[in-house]
């Protein structure tokens, strides 16, 4: 009576959906506070962030990691300084899940990193509870920017 498109339907709608492809999170982003860009990209199977521009004023030129918790890092040149790392995707929340290495504080804190829009990053910094975090809108910057130089090897 019908024919067979309703069961041809029928078969479609059963039919798994593709997967929704993840957010594109690489590109230059400048912070919060516009003190400087981090540069993420792909490492291995995950995704990493790099500090690529200082913009702060105050900051001397060449600038050290010298608020880092373990004294033997305190000369290691912000320039270049992996502050995103182990971010992978996870597609049931559509977000990236790794670590966020702050410098102003030198600490490591776990972190969820999730697109708002295209050109708006939150970035949510915790240690144990997700509650009890904090959350950073960054801003995806132009691509024609300069970037700080980097030491050698990277």
């Amino acid at each position: 009576m019908f024919g067979p498109w309703p069961l041809l339907l029928l078969i479609c709608s059963l039919a798994p959906m593709p997967a929704r492809a993840a957010g594109d999170i690489t590109g230059t982003w400048y912070g919060a506070t516009y003190d400087g860009n981090a540069e993420i990209k792909p490492c291995g199977a995950a995704i990493c962030g790099y500090i690529s521009l200082i913009l702060d004023p105050t900051v001397p030129p060449n600038p050290h990691d010298i608020y880092n918790e373990k004294p033997e890092l305190r000369s290691r040149p912000l320039c270049g300084l992996q502050i995103l790392g182990d971010l992978k995707y996870q597609n049931q929340e559509d977000d990236w899940e790794g670590w966020v290495y702050d410098p102003h504080r030198g600490k490591t804190f776990s972190v969820d990193v999730k697109l708002k829009d295209a050109d708006t990053l939150l970035v949510h910094g915790y240690l144990g509870m997700k509650l009890l975090g904090e959350t950073q809108e960054w801003t995806r910057a132009k691509k024609d920017l300069r970037t700080c130089s980097r030491p050698a090897g990277r």
